[in-house]
């Protein structure tokens, strides 16, 4: 009866035990920026990421990420961000939205203001308060939604300014670049890898179950 409840207790051990989870790391292969006027800057790798006002324009930026194929159950997005023109600190919130503009459109460099307005007024991904920082940041689930309907395909990231667009963008020329470094997705698979622990728990709780059921028809048969 003791070998029979250390084989049952193994067996809800493993059940219970965390499995890993495989990890990727995407970063961006291209970003720009579109203003409210419909200007941008194209597409390119370490390209201008300005989120803020300048010159009584308002801009929103972008980066693009492959998405490999797979299934995907968390994501975080890695931003190191620097200051222009000397914005107040801890108060530039900037907010990161899904967007349906095609790449090919960013890519063209006349993305026009359809395209700046999308940046920031598609569903909320998350956000960061930004100044001379690095940050990490879980994106939300329907960002996780989003990134598995792109596996195998490119997907676009919008940041926007939050604070100052609030402000009249006439005279507040300041912002945020959100990419002092290449933006990066990282990735979390939805396909459980059992660990190291994990298999040993299991092969001790089938050798244990195997014993029970062994003693038991041997107790059958002197019966």
């Amino acid at each position: 009866m003791r070998m029979k409840i250390s084989a049952l207790a193994a067996v809800a051990a493993l059940s219970m035990t965390s499995a890993a989870h495989a990890s990727v790391d995407i970063s961006s292969f291209a970003q720009g920026w579109v203003n409210s006027n419909g200007d941008s800057n194209g597409a390119s790798a370490g390209n201008n990421t300005f989120t803020g006002n300048e010159y009584g324009a308002r801009y929103n930026s972008w980066a693009a990420f492959l998405i490999p194929t797979g299934t995907y159950s968390a994501a975080v997005l890695d931003l190191v961000s620097s200051i222009y023109a000397n914005p107040d600190p801890g108060v530039d919130r900037i907010e990161i939205h899904d967007v349906t503009t095609a790449y090919s459109t960013f890519a063209s460099g006349s993305a026009g203001a359809a395209a700046y307005a999308d940046l920031m007024n598609g569903s909320l991904y998350g956000f960061a308060n930004l100044y001379n920082t690095a940050a990490s940041l879980a994106l939300g689930g329907n960002a996780v939604s989003d990134i598995n309907a792109h596996a195998g395909q490119i997907l676009i990231i919008g940041f926007t300014n939050a604070t100052l667009n609030l402000q009249n963008p006439n005279g507040v020329d300041s912002g945020i670049y959100t990419n002092t470094a290449a933006p990066v997705l990282r990735l979390t698979s939805g396909a459980a890898v059992p660990e190291p622990a994990t298999w040993a728990m299991m092969i001790a709780g089938f050798g244990m179950a195997g014993v029970v059921l062994r003693r038991r028809r041997e107790v059958a048969v002197t019966a």
